[in-house]
């Protein structure tokens, strides 16, 4: 059975039994995805990314989004900053795959962070479960952020 997409995004997320059984491999990590419906012509996702440590009104990572309904079983979600700028090349896929949204960039190689870093981002969504592979690499392919390991998130709290 397939899980509507917003009940599988939409909450509070955290890997804080990932970060504490492997504190060395993962920094504690909280995720929060929301609706803003303030715009009475664009439904936008909201995310942001946080330290736990530094808390919600520290982000190292926020942006908006907009969803595009492919088909019956996939969207289009089109990245930008929190200003409204379009994140080139950063928009993801996501695809049912047998009752779970798999997210991947759409153009991969193309997202390309402040820091210079080629981005690359995978995200499975499994109902009250979130994983998530983000890295960037130097254009010699070498890791300069993220990890290749997911980071394994619970929900806290649905929205």
């Amino acid at each position: 059975m397939t899980i509507s997409f917003d009940d599988a995004l939409l909450g509070h997320w955290t890997n804080r039994y990932q970060a504490q059984s492997n504190p060395l491999g993962f920094a504690s990590v909280e995720l929060e995805w929301s609706i803003d419906y303030s715009d009475v012509d664009q439904i936008w996702y909201k995310s942001k990314n946080y330290y736990r440590k530094e808390g919600p009104n520290k982000p190292y990572r926020s942006g908006r989004h907009k969803m595009s309904l492919i088909r019956g079983d996939s969207f289009l979600m089109e990245n930008y900053s929190e200003d409204g700028t379009k994140r080139q090349g950063c928009d993801m896929l996501f695809v049912d795959i047998n009752g779970r949204w798999e997210g991947r960039l759409f153009a991969e190689g193309q997202c390309i962070c402040n820091c210079g870093a080629i981005v690359s981002s995978h995200m499975i969504l499994y109902g009250d479960k979130l994983h998530s592979a983000d890295q960037g690499r130097d254009k010699e392919g070498n890791l300069v952020w993220g990890t290749d390991h997911f980071y394994e998130f619970t929900r806290l709290a649905k929205y």
